[in-house]
């Protein structure tokens, strides 16, 4: 059905979708897919066992339907953690009905949503954004791209600048050049000394095609100026159209000089306005996940029972890694 025929019935539940690099992730109306992830892990036991000790037939099978719905669910989030511990889940039930209760369906109806856990991820596999938070710790990863484009140029205001920009994939992601959010070459405009942005929003061209990683693409971009005389930059960036610039993930723009000089454009160009260029919110530093399970296993020490409480962890594992006092 696709997204422009779903967005308006999903966003009466949810204000925006997850994604990661363009790719949808299964959400419900929780805030993050992983929450969601989780909720989907607890629901898979009680239904096996529910389809296990349901004395009437017809209830052991709805009780199967959802063990299996939940479990395909769970790889829908795209959660690498969640099917881990969801096959982690399964695996205890299966010793535990074979050894412990002896019960023979129990081992049966855990084994069958197994198979239907081997299934999801293999399909999983074949999807180029699993793939890519398989082999990386965050998406953060996934990107990266080195530019060469000219150091500087001179131009008359009101003429046309034709330049050149090849820039290889030096990232895990492959650049898609279609879909819901393909990936696409930016550019904006800076003031002389680098530090701000004029002539905001950034302009976006579409990449003519998919670019693997290690591939390199050259394209030549028109770029019209109407700005009066003076000395400018432009700064590219390669980016996800409509979710975030390469910028955003560490990468540095590549940045050319331009001077323009007077031309017939120069009395109906725009008096500049500008702001300062970081004008979007950096993303912090990524805690690398190890330090994240090492917080996690300090909270279930000291609280083994309760825990700490939903969606606490993120308030607190800074305290547990001595991050803040």
């Amino acid at each position: 059905m696709g997204p422009a025929v779903l967005d308006p019935w999903l966003s009466l539940f949810k204000e925006a979708p997850s994604l990661i690099g363009g790719q949808r992730r299964l959400s419900g109306t929780f805030q993050f897919a992983t929450i969601v992830a989780m909720f989907f892990e607890m629901v898979v036991p009680f239904a096996i066992a529910v389809a296990t000790t349901a004395s009437r037939q017809a209830l052991q099978g709805m009780a199967t339907v959802v063990a299996i719905v939940c479990t395909l669910s769970v790889g829908l989030t795209f959660s690498r953690a969640g099917l881990l511990v969801l096959l982690a889940v399964l695996g205890w039930m299966v010793v535990l009905g074979q050894f412990g209760l002896r019960d023979r369906q129990m081992v049966r109806t855990a084994g069958l949503v197994i198979g239907v856990w081997t299934l999801t991820s293999s399909v999983l596999l074949g999807n180029p954004t699993f793939r890519l938070r398989i082999w990386t710790e965050s998406d953060r990863d996934g990107y990266g791209a080195r530019y060469v484009v000219p150091a500087a140029l001179d131009v008359r205001s009101g003429e046309t600048l034709r330049v050149v920009v090849r820039v290889s994939n030096t990232g895990r992601a492959v650049w898609r050049a279609g879909g819901e959010h393909p990936f696409v070459l930016g550019y904006r405009w800076l003031s002389a000394d680098g530090r701000r942005v004029v002539r905001w929003p950034s302009t976006e061209v579409r990449i003519p095609h998919d670019v693997l990683p290690g591939g390199v693409l050259s394209m030549t971009v028109t770029v019209p100026v109407c700005l009066p005389p003076g000395g400018c930059r432009i700064a590219w960036d390669m980016s996800i159209l409509g979710l975030f610039g390469f910028r955003h993930r560490g990468v540095p723009e590549a940045e050319m000089v331009v001077y323009v000089r007077p031309g017939p454009g120069s009395l109906d160009a725009e008096p500049l306005t500008d702001r300062p260029r970081d004008d979007m919110p950096r993303r912090p530093p990524s805690v690398p996940r190890a330090d994240l399970w090492r917080a996690a296993l300090r909270m279930m020490a000291e609280r083994p029972l309760l825990g700490v409480g939903p969606d606490n962890f993120r308030r607190l594992y800074g305290r547990y890694l001595g991050m803040i006092e």
